[in-house]
């Protein structure tokens, strides 16, 4: 290990992916409990451009909902690329939704609508920042001790200058969160966010995805064709403009989609919105 790494110890691991591992660490020098995310470079067709690439976007965001770059140290014997973040404690939103849908009992409004003004926040940054996360989805939303949203998983993420522009992508994010133009020109763009967060608040809402298949084929028809069942708002006791909202963004048109200025300009969303950026 590297002189940088025998600074922290280990505690234990988060998770396990086709590209490396997450795992958790107490930081010797602050005493403060760190997660390291370690790439073993040039195995699964991953190259150190992708994770400097993944480096130098993290390096360069700076905002309270998304997950805070720290520090990265190579191991050099076992040529592993080791990114340090902060540690948000409070698991992910994906974690949040199965314990509600074990429940059987879904999210009050307040605290869904809370949580995903939240999520808007840390995209909106990520855009005036000009960078694309290309894999919104509730597993890479983290939560901190206080049940507020990180954004975090930046291993896909584009950046564009031009957001009328489609880039082309060498990876794919997750296919239930794809927007349609993904799968159909495998190319991504600033309104390929807006639907993953469509996406994602239907699911908070009715604690399952809008769109399914039994193949990898029938799921890209069935997100192309944008056909998904109505929120049951009467039986949750929702209000309708959350059906609204999430009707503008999962538009599989792209130029017909709304923009994420238009859900952050919506009336429901102005005040709550507004709530949790002075909170």
């Amino acid at each position: 290990m590297s002189a940088e790494g025998v600074n922290y110890l280990y505690i234990c691991c988060l998770g396990n992916g086709t590209y490396g591992d997450v795992k958790l660490y107490r930081d010797i020098r602050t005493n403060k409990k760190v997660v390291i995310k370690s790439m073993k470079l040039m195995v699964n067709n991953i190259s150190m451009y992708d994770v400097a690439k993944e480096i130098l976007i993290m390096s360069k965001l700076d905002h309270p909902r998304i997950i805070k770059f720290l520090s990265c140290f190579e191991d050099e014997p076992v040529h592993k690329l080791n990114i340090v973040m902060e540690y948000a404690s409070g698991g992910t939103l994906c974690n949040l939704i199965d314990r509600y849908r074990t429940q059987g009992i879904h999210f009050p409004e307040k605290t869904m609508v809370r949580l995903f003004c939240e999520i808007l926040m840390g995209v909106d940054y990520l855009h005036l920042r000009h960078v694309i996360h290309c894999d919104l989805k509730p597993e890479n939303i983290l939560l901190d001790m206080n049940m507020r949203v990180k954004i975090a998983d930046f291993g896909i993420s584009l950046v564009n200058n031009n957001p009328n522009e489609l880039i082309q992508a060498s990876a794919f994010g997750t296919p239930l969160y794809m927007a349609p133009e993904v799968y159909h020109t495998r190319c991504y763009g600033y309104p390929s966010d807006v639907w993953s967060l469509g996406v994602i608040l239907y699911e908070m809402a009715t604690l399952k995805h809008p769109f399914s298949g039994r193949t990898l084929y029938e799921l890209g028809h069935a997100i192309q064709k944008g056909d998904f069942e109505p929120i049951p708002l009467k039986e949750i006791d929702y209000d309708l403009n959350i059906q609204v909202i999430v009707k503008m963004m999962l538009i599989p048109g792209i130029q017909e989609r709304c923009s994420l200025k238009a859900v952050l300009c919506h009336p429901f969303i102005v005040r709550p919105y507004y709530e949790v950026f002075f909170s």
